[in-house]
């Protein structure tokens, strides 16, 4: 029960050996459709690769009916897919009295406010990748794992199996390699829905320098209608925008056989959020705080690519865009040619802009829990 779960968890590891005399002693093998990650060019004697989800981050479910289910086109080998946004803003000419009447000269801008649109250039998300193969046991009888595993199942598994339950903490989530055995710690982000293609945005500012036109008059009272020539800054936003990262739902379960025995090939890494590392095991402290990605197809295996790792207290990466359009002046009629010498009024007409936008992070969800190694290999 939760209870007992609780209290293996927090046993130094030489007592683990006094609870595994009442739990049975007999091989217990691996059920159909455990997966799990390797460490490994290709999947060991008794394990074949997944093809749903090559890559593809996982995202776990409870729910065997939306498992299999996926979100966007899978990833290339170290591809670091990128995004762009929309942006509105609006900004305000200030005003430039001028004595004319309001006809008919439209080289100069008019005050007030003005809205206008641009493009926040494509950027990354800046979430932290590491490929790694993910394989699937065919042989399972060859297998074990301990109380308080969780894995992926392959999505033609109908349920948890026997001694299985679902893993509820990781519902709408990727597990995030931890940097040591507490846990399982959240991210603050709300659990992603069925197939939801989570979106982000951005605030941002920019600015742009008008160009100038003179009149054949005298500044002074009292049309109000030209506009300053100046530096002007624009403030908005960026429409809200998928990070593409793409995703295979996978059922996701926490082992409840009463055993401590682990039996598996050289290469191989499990989650153990419950139990902390199996004896002989150590937590995979290169992999901890990286999103994990399916190897892709001619992908290789333990390549990082992206931002910095997600910090211990589950801060990610953020990121930001460059942003640039043209901003559209309007005309101000004004009853003097233009010419000397009334001069600093702004002119009519579009005028390039430029900024950068805010830095956030893409609010893709996880769950950190230690991921496991065997002693002998670093990960």
């Amino acid at each position: 029960g939760k209870m007992r779960q609780l209290a293996i968890r927090h046993l130094p590891p030489q007592m683990r050996g006094l609870v595994l005399a009442v739990f049975v002693a007999a091989a217990l093998a691996v059920p159909q459709g455990f997966t799990t990650y390797f460490n490994l060019p290709k999947c060991p004697d008794g394990f074949r690769e997944v093809p749903e989800a090559k890559g593809r981050v996982l995202v776990s479910v409870v729910d065997a009916n939306i498992a299999g289910l996926t979100v966007g086109e899978p990833l290339n080998n170290g591809e670091d897919r990128q995004h762009s946004h929309a942006v509105v803003g609006a900004t305000s000419l200030d005003s430039l009295h001028i004595a004319a009447d309001s006809c008919c000269n439209k080289d100069g801008a008019h005050q007030g406010p003005i809205r206008t649109t641009g493009t926040a250039a494509s950027h990354t998300s800046n979430l932290p990748f590491t490929q790694l193969l993910l394989c699937a046991a065919t042989n399972v009888s060859a297998f074990q794992v301990p109380y308080g595993t969780v894995s992926y199942f392959s999505p033609d598994i109908g349920a948890c199996p026997a001694n299985w339950t679902g893993y509820g903490p990781a519902v709408g989530r990727t597990l995030v390699p931890g940097y040591d055995e507490t846990g399982p710690t959240p991210s603050a982000s709300h659990p992603l829905q069925n197939r939801e293609d989570r979106v982000h945005n951005h605030t941002f500012s920019a600015s742009f320098t008008t160009d100038q036109v003179s009149y054949a008059g005298i500044d002074g009272c009292c049309n109000n209608d030209p506009a300053k020539a100046q530096t002007y800054q624009i403030d908005g936003a960026a429409a809200t925008s998928s990070s593409n990262v793409p995703y295979l739902q996978m059922l996701t379960c926490l082992s409840k056989e009463e055993t401590f025995a682990i039996e598996l090939p050289h290469g191989a890494l499990i989650f153990a959020p419950a139990t902390g590392c199996p004896d002989g095991w150590e937590v995979a402290t290169t992999l901890a705080g990286r999103v994990l990605v399916a190897l892709p197809y001619d992908g290789v295996a333990g390549f990082s690519f992206g931002g910095p790792s997600i910090s211990s207290d589950g801060t990610q990466p953020i990121h930001g865009h460059s942003v640039n359009g043209t901003i559209t002046l309007p005309a101000s009629d004004i009853g003097l040619a233009s010419g000397c010498c009334a001069g600093g009024y702004a002119a009519a007409g579009s005028v390039p802009f430029a900024g950068t936008s805010s830095s956030d992070a893409v609010d893709f969800p996880f769950l950190m829990v230690p991921l496991c190694s065997k002693a002998d290999m670093r990960a």
